[in-house]
């Protein structure tokens, strides 16, 4: 899946984000974040985020 975010997060920033969450399994997914100048081609990747399931909590909340 692909996020592709004029303006950044607030909208008004000189740049756009683009997010690629990628590597999906049913415990975890990738997702890498990449930015570019407003009026460039070029996406440069700014960071990755690994998510991973949390284990079963007999004892607290459910989500």
């Amino acid at each position: 899946m692909e996020t592709l975010v004029p303006g950044g997060y607030a909208g008004d920033a000189d740049f756009d984000v683009k997010t690629v969450i990628r590597t999906i399994s049913n415990n975890s997914f990738v997702n890498d974040v990449f930015r570019r100048a407003k009026g460039s081609d070029t996406w440069v990747q700014t960071y990755e985020m690994t998510y991973s399931r949390q284990p079963d909590n007999p004892t607290g909340p459910g989500c």
